[in-house]
């Protein structure tokens, strides 16, 4: 004869073996759990995420300023740069590297991937400047580029025609 293996489990065990689902009380505690977790998490992530953007642009215009300083010096020609504040900058003449057939570079910098913006440009007093055949810019200035409470500064060296993130 086969006896079964229930008989000889404790009553404590078998109404813990033939309870289903969780009470509301388990599942309220988890809930909070989940809501001080994310509570701590969130605002962690959106300050990860802004640090990222604002980085990232400072470091796009940093490349895009020496590329185009590049452009100017292997062309011997002239390369004109105008940045307008909160949407965009354009070099103009200046080929862009991902469409062969533009003569002109622009960069939102408001869309992705960097949904950062430019909040403070100064070319000693103006918002363009211009790269001569050699590479050179004719005047120093400062670009300030933010998402949400983080912010970037980069230089334009006058003496040197490069541009770097302080």
């Amino acid at each position: 004869m086969i006896r079964h293996r229930a008989h000889s489990i404790s009553t404590p065990a078998r109404r813990f073996a033939t309870r289903r689902g969780f009470s509301l009380l388990e599942l309220v505690i988890v809930v909070a759990i989940i809501a001080t977790v994310s509570a701590l998490a969130i605002p962690r992530y959106v300050s990860a995420l802004n640090r990222y953007r604002a980085g990232a642009l400072a470091q796009r215009i940093v490349a895009d300023l020496n590329y185009i300083a590049a452009d100017a010096k292997a062309s011997s020609a002239e390369r004109w740069v105008w940045f307008v504040p909160d949407q965009w900058y354009l070099a103009i003449s200046a080929p862009d590297p991902n469409r062969t057939n533009d003569s002109y570079y622009l960069v939102q910098t408001s869309l992705e991937p960097y949904r950062a913006y430019i909040l403070k440009v100064s070319f000693e007093g103006e918002q363009t400047f211009t790269f001569d055949g050699y590479g050179k810019p004719d005047r120093s200035g400062t670009i300030v580029v933010g998402s949400g409470d983080e912010t970037r500064t980069i230089t334009l060296d006058k003496a040197t025609g490069k541009a770097s993130v302080q």
